[in-house]
């Protein structure tokens, strides 16, 4: 446990979280808590829901400016504005931020050369597909589901795939899943402007503005760093 948080917690429920923890870290994925379990679970140890984790933590911070520079994609997530976040996705397609390959074709390439175009890779690039056209009519729940199953179905994970479904639980105010799909394209990318983004409007959606300013600017942060080295 954080130092920081000594006494406001009982002994009881730190034997529950690092039981949780020790679930969680199960060699064999099927012995893992799925994730309704997990949130169900910490929801129960949760006290203090209104206060933010910096308060929490007795860090002090200082609110940043954010950069005026931004692309579109910071702008509407500045702006709060999943609308356009979700026409902005739509017209980017899979080519993230930083200008790398295609990284679900990369995935499914990998697995064409090895499988040969078994069943198995022909179910993915359909699910792929019903997942893209059900988030482009706004049938955000039916992306969720072919999401949900594409990720299952990946040798690979996908930062590209959490940060579409991510805006889709969104959508359907489902901020908690959002949010931790947003930390997820986050371990895939570290660097990847769109998912500090994403985690900033869910901690948004939250209540947690001061965490989400905080997401916000470190975005906004690689973004301009980005910008500047493409410059020179």
């Amino acid at each position: 446990m954080d130092s920081s948080l000594e006494g406001q917690y009982s002994n009881e429920d730190a034997t529950e979280l690092v039981e949780l923890a020790s679930k969680c870290l199960q060699y064999e994925a099927r012995d893992r808590p799925d994730v309704k379990f997990l949130l169900s679970a910490v929801a129960q140890l949760q006290k203090r829901r209104e206060v933010v984790s910096h308060v929490l933590l007795g860090i002090t911070t200082t609110p940043a400016v954010l950069p005026t520079m931004l692309s579109p994609l910071g702008k509407a997530c500045v702006q709060r504005d999943i609308t356009v976040v979700h026409e902005i996705f739509l017209k980017t397609g899979y080519k993230d931020e930083e200008g790398a390959e295609n990284e679900i074709g990369n995935v499914f390439f990998v697995k064409l050369s090895f499988q040969e175009w078994t069943q198995q890779v022909q179910d993915m690039l359909n699910t792929k597909k019903f997942g893209d056209i059900a988030f482009r009519d706004k049938d955000f729940k039916n992306a969720i589901e072919y999401y949900s199953m594409l990720v299952s179905m990946m040798a690979q994970p996908s930062g590209t795939i959490f940060v579409r479904r991510a805006l889709s639980y969104l959508m359907v105010e489902q901020a908690e899943l959002a949010l931790r799909d947003a930390m997820q394209a986050q371990v895939c990318l570290p660097e990847w402007p769109t998912a500090f983004y994403m985690q900033a409007l869910a901690l948004s959606k939250l209540g947690m503005e001061t965490d989400a300013h905080d997401m916000l600017n470190d975005g906004a942060s690689i973004e301009v760093k980005r910008q500047n080295s493409w410059r020179g």
